[in-house]
């Protein structure tokens, strides 16, 4: 009977659930990093993903925007590359088949690679995105309830070399691509809904998994993101307005 009253308010337009409000204001390392007289234009569309990330007020709804502003970097920033690369001048056939290659890759190695290319670069005055994402990484979980953040690893399928990655092993020159396996591993739970995979949803977020999200996976994907919209970078900042295909 509870399932018929269930389906019976799905049908007629209701929620059965009860959603997770994000709990955290948006985290931005310098709101007047932005200088007056760049060229902005050529981030509009991740403005426009960011500006839907702003409107959403859920854990899981937020993710997926946001997750969809890196979407837009890790395909942008091959060509990024290739156009810096030619300074302004006409691109090969050559040039265009190395980007479909990139853009061909498996979407974790482009985000891996985008990852890697951050996490070195300046964050702060004084700390790179590393040790920024690694500070957090140190200082968000509590101790009793490392063991349930463990499991939660192992069960989105976080790997250090062919073992599963545990919270102590979050460090080093290789957090850029542990990073990136886990905020791809969360989307894909998020997304992926099928009889035989583990779906997170608004009942299935419990507390390690809020944990993860909120207080270390999306501050940090937001200092990330929105730090390279506002500063002018060569990962996903064009140098020219157009690019040359012949003269």
């Amino acid at each position: 009977m509870l399932a018929f009253t269930r389906l019976s308010l799905v049908l007629s337009g209701e929620s059965v659930h009860t959603p997770r409000p994000y709990p955290h204001p948006i985290s931005v390392l310098d709101v007047d990093a932005p200088v007056a007289g760049e060229d902005f234009q050529q981030l509009n569309d991740a403005m426009d993903v960011a500006s839907e990330y702003n409107e959403r007020t859920t854990t899981l709804a937020k993710y997926l925007s946001l997750y969809h502003v890196f979407e837009n970097f890790m395909f942008k920033s091959p060509l990024v590359e290739l156009e810096r690369k030619s300074g302004g001048g006409m691109f090969s056939i050559r040039d265009f088949r190395r980007l479909y290659r990139e853009v061909e890759k498996s979407e974790l190695s482009v985000l891996k690679r985008l990852f890697k290319e951050v996490f070195p670069t300046t964050a702060t005055p004084t700390s790179s995105f590393r040790q920024v994402v690694e500070g957090r990484w140190t200082s968000f979980c509590p101790a009793p309830q490392i063991p349930d953040l463990d499991r939660l690893l192992m069960r989105l399928g976080i790997t250090k070399g062919q073992s599963s990655l545990a919270y102590a092993d979050f460090a080093g020159h290789e957090s850029a691509g542990y990073f990136a396996q886990i905020v791809y591993s969360v989307r894909n739970v998020i997304v992926h809904n099928t009889e035989t995979e583990w779906h997170l949803t608004s009942k299935s977020l419990d507390e390690a998994a809020c944990l993860l999200l909120e207080d270390f996976l999306m501050p940090s994907m937001e200092e990330i993101g929105f730090s390279l919209m506002a500063t002018k970078n060569p990962l996903v900042w064009y140098n020219n307005p157009a690019i040359s295909l012949y003269y």
